[in-house]
C-alpha cells in the first residue's frame, strides 16, 4: 500500500492513509488480515509541490487528514466517497506531524515539539504545549482519557498530561528500555491498545496508565 502516513480507528475498523509518488490513497483495513476492504484514492488532497500529509484522525463519521507543506492544512474527507468535504488552516508554525481526535478536540503535533489542542468548527488553538524541545520533531500523537502519547521522529514516545500538558512520563518496554528508533511511528488508541504504524508495520500495545 505505498508509504502508510496515518492511522485511525472508526469504532469498528482501522483506517490507514498510503503515500506514494503519485497520489495519497485512503484505506479502511480488516484488522483481522490486514487485508484492504475500501481504497479511496485522493487526488486532489495535496494541492502544490512541496506538500505532503502526516496524520489521520476518525472525526463523527468523517476523517480528518494533516497536511504538512507550503499551506498547513487540516482536510475533511467523505470515508464513504473519498470526496474533500472541507479545508481548515493548521494552525501550526511548522508543518503538522500527527493527528488524534479526544471525542470534542483534534490534537495536532507539529516539527517544531508542539502539541496543539484544537477546534473542529474553526482550527482555532484551544491549548498548546511543547512536547520535549523545539530541536525534538514528534512523528505521531495519541489521546487516551488524561493523557497526550507522542512519538518522537528519531527517539523515545512521551506521554503527557491533556489539562495541562505536564509530563507524565516516558514510554518504556516491561524491560525498561525506550523503544527503538523502527518502532516509533503514526499512533491512535483502540480501546485501550495502542497501535503504532512504524517501519515494522502495525503493532498493538496495552499500555499501563499514565493520567490518575
Amino acid at each position: 500500500m505505498g508509504n502508510s502516513v496515518g492511522v485511525t480507528h472508526d469504532g469498528r475498523r482501522l483506517w490507514l492513509l498510503s503515500s506514494n509518488e503519485v497520489q495519497h490513497v485512503l484505506y479502511e483495513l480488516d484488522e483481522a488480515t490486514s487485508t484492504p476492504l475500501r481504497a479511496h484514492p485522493l487526488p486532489a488532497l495535496i494541492g502544490t509541490q512541496g506538500t505532503s500529509a502526516h496524520g489521520i484522525a476518525w472525526v463523527d463519521g468523517a476523517i480528518w487528514i494533516a497536511i504538512a507543506g507550503t499551506t498547513n492544512e487540516l482536510v475533511q474527507v467523505d470515508p464513504d466517497t473519498g470526496r474533500i468535504v472541507r479545508r481548515l488552516s493548521a494552525p501550526t508554525e511548522l508543518g503538522p506531524t500527527g493527528l488524534s481526535f479526544d471525542g470534542q478536540h483534534l490534537w495536532l503535533s507539529s516539527t517544531t515539539g508542539h502539541v496543539y489542542r484544537v477546534s473542529t468548527q474553526n482550527g482555532g488553538i484551544e491549548q498548546r504545549f511543547l512536547a520535549g524541545s523545539p530541536e525534538v520533531r514528534s512523528q505521531g500523537v495519541a489521546h487516551r482519557a488524561g493523557e497526550i502519547w507522542v512519538a518522537g521522529l528519531f527517539e523515545q514516545m512521551v506521554v503527557y498530561s491533556s489539562r495541562d500538558g505536564a509530563l507524565l512520563g516516558a514510554v518504556t518496554t516491561e524491560g525498561g528500555a525506550h523503544l527503538p528508533r523502527e518502532d516509533l511511528g503514526q499512533l491512535c488508541f483502540v480501546g485501550d491498545e495502542l497501535v503504532v504504524l512504524s517501519q515494522r508495520g502495525l503493532t498493538y500495545y496495552r499500555p499501563e496508565r499514565v493520567a490518575e
